[in-house]
């Protein structure tokens, strides 16, 4: 659940630190109510830049910040006025991801609360058992998936009182964490939680 104000900080955070690293690509994708909806809506590879000198840095990287916001923004803001959400797949989804790039070398910023409503009801109903749990996430994020992929939870937290929502507890949402980590592991990645900070890229053990 990212809010338009929320796109323009994560966005302006992933291309400030891809700014450092020309060719480097950044995807914003958006999570649909089901698989089939979970679309690539932009993709822009950072540029060169144009000179090594500390200014010439600085204006390369607000080049790379502001063309690439502003293209996310655009990408995003007609799915921002008309969606309904209604379904998470998030599970099923990061195996979609995963399959959109055979690179090593890659990192997903998952902004979410962790809340999959599609093939668990992770927000009101029974989590599963560890086993069953790796059998089904097996068929969507198999072994080597995710192999090599650091994928970071950024502002996902506990929802204690909201009251449209189910309330999910602190140790409800550790063991959410815990079910994630053990997909994104079995598939060969690295799942890290970022509550409060957006993290480095490279950052992510």
């Amino acid at each position: 659940r990212c809010p338009r104000k929320g796109l323009r900080v994560v966005g302006a955070a992933a291309f400030g630190q891809g700014a450092s690293r020309p060719g480097s690509v950044v995807r914003l994708w958006w999570l649909g109510n089901s698989v089939g909806e979970t679309t690539l809506l932009a993709s822009v590879t950072v540029p060169p830049g144009r000179g090594s000198s500390a200014r010439a840095l600085a204006v390369h990287r607000s080049q790379v910040v502001r063309t690439g916001v502003s293209s996310f923004a655009g990408a995003a803001a007609p799915y921002f006025r008309a969606f309904v959400r209604r379904r998470s797949p998030i599970l099923e989804s990061l195996g979609k991801i995963s399959l959109a790039s055979t690179s090593r070398a890659r990192v997903v910023w998952l902004v979410s609360d962790l809340l999959e409503e599609r093939v668990y009801r992770f927000e009101c109903g029974a989590l599963p058992d560890e086993t069953s749990f790796r059998e089904t996430t097996a068929m969507f994020l198999p072994p080597d998936s995710l192999r090599g992929v650091a994928v970071a939870a950024v502002y996902a937290a506990p929802n204690v009182i909201d009251g449209d929502r189910c309330p999910v507890s602190v140790a409800r949402f550790r063991a959410i964490a815990a079910l994630y980590e053990t997909a994104i592991a079995q598939a060969g990645g690295r799942f890290q939680l970022s509550p409060t900070s957006i993290p480095t890229i490279g950052g992510i053990s």
